[in-house]
């Protein structure tokens, strides 16, 4: 199961990058589709279960978007 950094870099990654998809979700090991599903439905379980901690994810998504935009910008990815 990815952290929740991880799954707030994996969702803001895939938005910036989405035709890296395949590449993206595999450095995050999650090659195969099943498992993405699997593990994308138990995190939206568990943030919406947990008003704090989806709050906690929105902040580090926004983060990561800032981020991988920056880089998008630059060239560099």
């Amino acid at each position: 199961m990815l952290s929740l950094a991880q799954y707030a870099a994996l969702c803001a990654e895939l938005a910036v990058f989405p035709e890296q998809a395949e590449a993206i979700f595999e450095r995050y090991g999650l090659s195969v589709p099943r498992d993405r599903l699997t593990v994308d439905l138990a995190w939206q379980e568990r943030l919406r279960r947990d008003p704090a901690e989806h709050q906690r994810w929105q902040a580090g998504y926004r983060h990561y978007v800032a981020y991988w935009t920056e880089l998008r910008t630059r060239g560099q990815r």
